[in-house]
This record gives C-alpha cells, sequence and structure tokens, in this order.
C-alpha cells in the first residue's frame, strides 16, 4: 500500500508515468493525470454594494474606505468573496498591518490634535470684555 502526491508547479493539464517493480519482478506502469489551476478569489460585494472598481468584469479594488471612527470606535465591514477557481478552496485570512510606507495616501491630511485655548473658540469673551 501507498499513496502518491499531486503538487503541480504549474498552470494545465500533467501527466507522469510511474513504473511500479514487485520483488516477484512483476512489473506495473500507470500513468497518473492531474490538472494543475491557479487559484483565484474574486471580490464580489463590499458592504452589500459591488466594488467601486471594475477592469474587464473583474473586481479590482484594492483598499477598502472606512468612514470617519471615534478613537478606541470600531466599524465592521462585510465582504463577499467568490472562488472562480473549478475546484474547491479552503481558505482563511490572515490580516497583516502594512508598514506606513506602503500605505496609501489617505483622501485628507490628518492633522495631530492639538489643544484648544479658550481665545481661539467662537464667541469667547475675552477677560476685558466681560
Amino acid at each position: 500500500r501507498f499513496s502518491v502526491r499531486f503538487a503541480p508547479e504549474r498552470e494545465g493539464p500533467l501527466a507522469h508515468a510511474l513504473v511500479l517493480v514487485c520483488d516477484n519482478c512483476e512489473v506495473k506502469e500507470l500513468t497518473l493525470t492531474g490538472t494543475g489551476c491557479v487559484a483565484s478569489l474574486q471580490l464580489e460585494s463590499v458592504g452589500g454594494r459591488p466594488p467601486l472598481f471594475q477592469q474587464n468584469g473583474r473586481a479590482v479594488q484594492d483598499t477598502l474606505h472606512f468612514d470617519d471612527v471615534s478613537v478606541h470606535g470600531a466599524v465592521s465591514l462585510p465582504l463577499a468573496v467568490q472562488n472562480s477557481t473549478p475546484l474547491p478552496i479552503d481558505f482563511e485570512w490572515h490580516l497583516h498591518a502594512l508598514p506606513p510606507q506602503l500605505l496609501p495616501l489617505t483622501r485628507s491630511p490628518t492633522a495631530v490634535a492639538a489643544p484648544l485655548r479658550a481665545e481661539e473658540l467662537p464667541g469667547h469673551l475675552s477677560a476685558d470684555e466681560a
């Protein structure tokens, strides 16, 4: 009894001859066949809506934009992903933070919060006016 592992290194149909030789000099030749497929997942929807950017009928959106969220708050965004290969793919997501130099520029610059002085507030009365 033995097992054979198929691990294609390229896409398309593949075949390989396997020669089995028994200790009683019996020889069997088997041809192993299989098809290598490139895994492909397609973004179907973001938050229940179609992806923002499509090219040739396929989603090419690579950024998920969240509206403003308060500090220590949280917002979730449901994604629908479809397997577009002819075989079942079991997968799980592993999320990793990108280094700051690889992050896309935001739509508007974020300023560092600075404390406000009372005299900067609209409608403020100075000590002389009060």
